[in-house]
């Protein structure tokens, strides 16, 4: 399928993508490269990421052009909701953690990437 022309897309439909989208979007360059948007914005910061297997999250502690570094890692592999307070089920991942950023289909910050703490018992019943 051909990609559509700018020109074929409604001026209400970019008026109001750009009058919603996020303030920390404005200025994004069009050309910017995931290495150098995830360096920018969320080096330092707990974030999560959604490879073809898992969800992997940690604090990004450096981004290479390629790949990213992730510290205090953790492999979910059954998220739950994105604003519960912890994931359903998680492995927590005894070392740094490199992901190809090919591998990355969505970066995302839910609500429990800021909660760190163990995970509640399951019920046995």
């Amino acid at each position: 399928m051909a990609k559509k022309a700018d020109k074929d897309i409604p001026q209400a439909s970019m008026e109001k993508y750009e009058s919603e989208k996020p303030k920390e979007w404005a200025g994004v360059n069009p050309d910017l490269s995931l290495a150098s948007y995830l360096a920018s914005r969320y080096k330092g910061e707990p974030v999560a990421f959604l490879c073809a297997r898992y969800v992997y999250y940690g604090t990004v502690a450096d981004v290479g052009p390629d790949v990213v570094i992730l510290i205090d890692a953790s492999a979910v592999e059954v998220i739950g909701s994105v604003t519960d307070d912890q994931p359903r089920q998680k492995d927590d991942i005894p070392s740094d953690v490199a992901i190809s950023l090919g591998a990355v289909e969505l970066v995302m910050v839910p609500t429990w990437v800021h909660n760190r703490g163990d995970l509640p018992e399951p019920d046995e019943g």
